[in-house]
């Protein structure tokens, strides 16, 4: 298990909460098998894959992202924070120690107004990105083949990545960096009215197409320890991927 903290400014490829789907048909099958390289975009093995964080509040990076996506997922359209550009549904599913703040589903800008409960550690994705391994997929997938796609991200990030909070970085500080990390295989249970089908140009992916299949996710992640009552302003960004502010009241 490894855990990487950013240093540097970080210039590899990614895009902010965008899932990634074959077309091949056939059955699905991720076996279980511990990651391996990725690569960038010429297609070169640059980094071993990180599958593991610090525990925070019991459970590691890594879990707390596939909660992450399982609450994100599991939202309909029409108040899924990810598609939200005011924060009017910034409380929408929320449950847990843990305050889960959302990217903008694709790519793009958001600026939000949110009211977190004081005493919860916030945790959002500055970019990330998922494979579903589906019954569209191409049969015997491993699951080596799956975390590579995860890691498979496209060029729009192909700036830095940031996050400030009340103005100052926060992805070097020791006490919130920015954490890369992949999940572990999970699966989420889907709405009628769910994300995938704002991407769809065909007739509309039932949820069964998707609930209950292996999916893996690969990203950089913050969770901010309980902040102080009162107003904070959090920004982060990637390249050009995505670029959103949170008007945050805690009380």
């Amino acid at each position: 298990m490894r855990t990487y903290i950013t240093r540097l400014r970080t210039p590899l490829l990614g895009i902010t909460i965008f899932a990634s789907l074959a077309s091949a048909n056939g059955e699905i099958r991720c076996g279980i098998e511990e990651p391996v390289a990725g690569w960038n975009s010429n297609g070169d093995t640059i980094f071993e894959v990180p599958n593991d964080g610090p525990a925070v509040l019991g459970k590691t990076i890594s879990e707390w992202s596939a909660i992450w996506w399982q609450w994100a997922l599991g939202i309909k359209v029409s108040n899924n924070p990810m598609l939200d550009k005011t924060g009017h549904f910034c409380d929408e599913g929320q449950q847990g120690p843990v305050w889960f703040l959302a990217g903008v589903w694709g790519g793009g800008s958001a600026e939000r107004t949110c009211t977190v409960p004081s005493g919860m550690h916030i945790f959002f994705p500055i970019a990330n990105n998922i494979w579903v391994d589906t019954a569209m997929d191409m049969a015997g997938t491993e699951e080596t083949d799956c975390r590579i796609y995860a890691t498979a991200f496209p060029s729009s990030v192909s700036g830095e990545l940031e996050a400030t909070l009340d103005g100052n970085p926060i992805i070097f500080d020791p006490e919130t960096p920015m954490i890369w990390s992949q999940s572990p295989a999970f699966s989420a249970t889907y709405p009628q009215q769910h994300v995938f089908n704002i991407f769809a140009d065909r007739k509309p992916f039932d949820p069964d197409d998707f609930t209950g299949y292996p999916t893996f996710s690969d990203g950089f992640w913050i969770i901010l320890p309980p902040l102080e009552a009162g107003e904070h302003e959090l920004h982060f960004g990637a390249g050009e991927a995505q670029d959103v502010t949170y008007h945050l009241t805690v009380e």
